[in-house]
């Protein structure tokens, strides 16, 4: 896994398969994770978005169906449902 230490990201779209991330900070950035391993350690996060694909995206839409997984009623996902590459889920509190 590729390591990331005491980085700033703002803004930016990052891949999460494969990298550990250290002592980071994330700010408005969006979240793409697809199933592979990935590493937070002291990592915070504000206003980001998480995005899915891939075998994520289909495990993430396998719990909707069936109430496994819920979202604050202000921001039910929508994309989880319509197809497209990424479906993606906004969160306007740190994660």
């Amino acid at each position: 896994m590729k390591t990331f230490e005491k980085q700033n990201f703002v803004k930016k779209t990052i891949s999460m398969d494969g990298n550990r991330f250290v002592d980071c900070t994330f700010t408005d950035c969006d979240l793409v994770y697809a199933g592979g391993e990935t590493e937070w350690v002291k990592t915070h996060f504000d206003h980001c978005r998480l995005g899915y694909s891939g075998p994520a995206k289909l495990t993430v839409q396998f719990l909707f169906s069936f109430g496994l997984v819920t979202w604050p009623s202000d921001n039910v996902p929508t994309a989880l449902s319509t197809g497209g590459n990424v479906g993606k889920i906004e969160w306007h509190k740190p994660i």
